[in-house]
């Protein structure tokens, strides 16, 4: 039985729309950046153009790639992704600005550009190319020998700091004739055993590895890491004169 006496009402709920976000973006959101632009895509599966696009006007680029824990992130392909993607990022970067330089030229006689930063995220097992580092324990040598047999990820940074010093490390001074501003500096960044912690706290780099491999009390804390690395290509160039085509290592300061 309906009761007529009260008048009834009807409620039309309207259909909801449910969008899924990912964690960062959901944290981006929060944070209203505005101007942050996020792209979410493949870089080895990108074109060359839309490579060049991306880097377009980018005064730095960080690479913090890496290989997860996985049996397959381990051993799985690619087993190259470091390597190959700071490869395109910098060819990407040079052909940007080789077509940029084409244009000014047409403008004018003089033209200047600005070596774009950039920044990759190594790891202290990853010797100096250069090969001015102080040499290693007998048993630390046995270590990184293995790794370089066993473990395809720690074979991908040794390349992808191989191809930085190799293919774009800055001239001689004596080189004639003067050789035009390179397109990138370069950068590589060396944590020790990456530990988790809130805030910033004090750290420091140093040119080299100090001590052995497993001293466990030497730590690295990514926030740490995160922070030398913005530093590196926002606020302080004279900090990055010293340190580029360098591979300085990052130590917490209470080691």
């Amino acid at each position: 039985m309906i009761d007529t006496t009260t008048p009834t009402t009807a409620t039309t709920t309207p259909p909801t729309t449910t969008t899924t976000t990912s964690p960062l973006q959901q944290q981006l959101q929060q944070q209203q950046q505005q101007k942050l632009e996020l792209m979410e895509a493949s870089i080895l599966e990108m074109s060359p153009p839309q490579l060049q696009q991306m880097v377009s006007k980018c005064d730095a680029i960080v690479s913090c790639l890496g290989h997860n824990g996985s049996f397959s992130g381990v051993w799985g392909k690619p087993y190259k992704l470091v390597t190959d993607a700071i490869q395109r990022v910098c060819e990407a970067t040079i052909a940007n600005q080789k077509l940029e330089t084409a244009t000014t030229t047409k403008r004018t006689t003089t033209t200047t550009t600005t070596p774009t930063k950039v920044v990759l995220l190594g790891t202290v097992l990853v010797p100096n190319p250069n090969g001015q580092e102080p040499k290693r324990s007998f048993f630390d040598r046995c270590v990184l020998t293995a790794l370089s047999y066993l473990i395809p990820p720690h074979v991908d940074n040794e390349a992808a700091a191989q191809y930085l010093f190799q293919h774009h490390y800055p001239p001689p001074l004596t080189a004639k004739p003067a050789t035009p501003s390179p397109a990138l500096e370069w950068c590589v960044v060396r944590p020790n055993l990456l530990i988790d912690q809130d805030t910033v706290t004090d750290y420091q780099l140093k040119a080299q590895p100090t001590g052995g491999l497993f001293q466990g009390n030497v730590t690295s804390a990514r926030i740490n890491v995160a922070h030398s690395m913005v530093q590196l290509v926002t606020n302080h160039q004279q900090q990055w004169d010293t340190w580029k085509y360098q591979m300085p290592v990052l130590f917490d300061q209470n080691n």
